[in-house]
């Protein structure tokens, strides 16, 4: 098989078990996330040590190689694997950061999931967070079809709710649910929700402000 039908083999696999752990069959959602991991690995394995010097080429590999972290980190999150999908979103995130690539995909949610575990507080990664916020309004401002994007619009407003600016918060979660599928604000809000948790959990002094504006952009959307 070649690189592209390992890829496309994994994502199937992913999607096999994301419908079959939405039908509660998490045992067998499992044995496919573990497949599409597996085949991940391959994919991963072949790619170079170093990006070469070709700027074109570079970005092209830096680009496909974020993705494929990203995907293994979601994977590995899913299966409960949180210190390894970690670990992979921070590969991801290399990538990204090394050829400026306008994904933040990957950068977002190590943010995110160093929260989760308590690795880092809230108050720790103001800096990071502002620097993805910045990329992600200007990128949104100025590229068409990335404007289109739903999750890009939440990515944005996740990161201006983690920074405390509710008002810019409630505008790109608007953006967000003008453009995404009738289920996508659901599946944020659980998330935004499962953070909350966790920082309330690690004793994060943040969260009880964090949960309010949570709470009133919840009130509003609704």
């Amino acid at each position: 098989m070649t690189t592209q039908d390992l890829h496309r083999a994994a994502v199937l696999h992913r999607r096999k078990g994301d419908s079959l752990e939405r039908s509660g069959r998490h045992d067998a959602a499992d044995e496919a996330y573990g497949m599409a991991l597996g085949l991940l690995d391959d994919v991963l394995a072949g790619f170079p040590e170093a990006l070469p010097q070709d700027t074109h080429r570079a970005d092209e590999l830096a680009a496909e190689a974020a993705e494929l972290w990203g995907e293994r980190g979601g994977i590995l999150r899913r299966r409960g694997s949180l210190d390894a999908a970690l670990a992979s979103y921070r590969r991801g995130a290399f990538y990204e950061e090394a050829r400026e690539l306008p994904a933040t995909y990957n950068r977002l949610n190590a943010l995110k999931l160093a929260l989760m575990i308590g690795e880092s507080r809230l108050t720790d990664l103001a800096d990071e967070l502002g620097t993805l916020r910045d990329s992600l309004a200007n990128r949104l401002a100025t590229d068409e079809v990335a404007a289109d994007d739903a999750w890009l619009w939440a990515d944005l407003a996740d990161t201006r709710l983690l920074l405390g600016d509710i008002a810019g918060a409630e505008l790109a979660y608007r953006s967000f649910i003008d453009r995404a599928r009738t289920d996508s604000p659901d599946v944020t809000l659980s998330v935004l929700r499962d953070l909350l948790d966790q920082l309330e959990k690690n004793g994060d002094p943040a969260a009880p402000a964090l949960r309010q504006s949570a709470a009133h952009i919840e009130r509003v959307l609704a």
